[in-house]
């Protein structure tokens, strides 16, 4: 399983994939033309690019998704092995459960597209930041057995064994490849943590594991607007127009003049939207960067709850862009309502209020 390396890639083409100074913060390009491209044009866009390592690691965790869903999950290999374990892990966060609970095969898929993706910085990555998933992981897909040199004869085929004392038998053939090569990887890489890892299998308590890598993940991915089925679903629960803020403009929250959150604000969901209409021209009028800022990053998570309420999966592109038109429209709705299709009010009102409270 050879991959080129393409760190090294390089292309002297204006703007390819690259960031222009816009108002908030700056947009690669090619996240404004996500809708028009193909996948194709869009990893070539990446890959052109003087720095496409730098380019991939400075989109936010959901940009980065966005970009994987536009490329297809089976040819964004490249992606992968430009992005940051922080978007690995967003992107497992996102796509390998089903409710509260993992589901091995998307797991599998996944680990296996990492790995062919850049197998020494996977195994590094489970040994260290993932390493509750490993457990768990090879906890339901492998059984090992520690034998002496007088019994490996009673052991039956399907067995492998690297250091001849752990015997380890993949117990879905579907899944021997990526079992294989990532076990094979870690021994060559860290022998002692590869036999401590096999050994503590165990000990691992399966349902207490799975319990803690969800409340995990519930954690991370709060930040981006997801949320349990039950709680998302308070975001179809109505709200009375007099209950919204009115009056004074307050200043913006301290954090959202913060160099490091305004880096991780995901400029794509509220791009995407499709419809021009007075949400979207406030949007595009704006002057003030940090207000476009937050209106991005509430807009991001406002999507995100919906996906959840809605209990849908993402399975292409196209999921997502639905998803924000019908944000969109909801939003524009109360906001003709409440500014009386007027600039300067629809404005003034989306400084007060937050977008789930419009939505609602």
């Amino acid at each position: 399983m050879e991959l080129h390396k393409i760190g090294d890639e390089k292309a002297s083409r204006e703007d390819a994939g690259g960031y222009r100074p816009l108002k908030g913060k700056a947009v690669p390009s090619v996240l404004r033309d996500l809708r028009s491209l193909s996948g194709k044009q869009v990893l070539d866009l990446v890959l052109q690019n003087e720095s496409p390592r730098d380019l991939v690691q400075r989109l936010s965790e959901d940009d980065f998704y966005w970009m994987v869903k536009k490329v297809g999950e089976e040819d964004c290999l490249h992606l992968l092995e430009l992005a940051s374990e922080e978007q690995w892990q967003y992107l497992l966060d996102v796509e390998i459960w089903q409710k509260d609970r993992i589901d091995l095969l998307d797991t599998g898929q996944w680990l296996l597209r990492l790995y062919r993706a850049d197998p020494r910085r996977l195994v590094r990555w489970l040994f260290e930041e993932a390493n509750d998933l490993a457990y768990f992981y090879l906890f339901k897909n492998i059984e090992v057995k520690v034998k002496g040199d007088d019994e490996i004869e009673e052991l039956r085929d399907g067995y492998i064994s690297l250091d001849g004392v752990l015997y380890v038998k993949v117990l879905n053939q579907a899944d021997r490849e990526i079992i294989e090569g990532i076990l094979r990887t870690m021994a060559d890489e860290d022998f002692l943590r590869y036999q401590a890892l096999l050994t503590g299998l165990a000990g691992l308590l399966p349902a207490e594991a799975e319990e803690e890598l969800y409340r995990l993940r519930n954690v991370r991915l709060a930040e981006h607007g997801f949320l349990p089925f039950e709680e998302a679903l308070c975001i179809y629960t109505p709200l009375a127009p007099e209950s919204l803020k009115r009056g004074q403009i307050p200043e913006l929250i301290e954090s959202y003049l913060d160099e490091e959150i305004r880096n991780m604000v995901p400029v794509a969901p509220l791009f995407h939207t499709g419809i021009e209409n007075l949400l979207m021209r406030v949007v595009h009028g704006t002057g003030d960067p940090v207000f476009l800022d937050r209106l991005r990053m509430e807009f991001a998570g406002l999507c995100n709850q919906i996906l959840c309420a809605d209990g849908l999966s993402v399975e292409d592109f196209d999921d997502l862009i639905r998803v924000c038109r019908k944000a969109a429209g909801y939003l524009n709705l109360a906001l003709e309502r409440l500014s009386g299709d007027r600039m300067d009010s629809a404005e003034d009102v989306l400084r007060i209020n937050y977008f789930d409270f419009l939505f609602r």
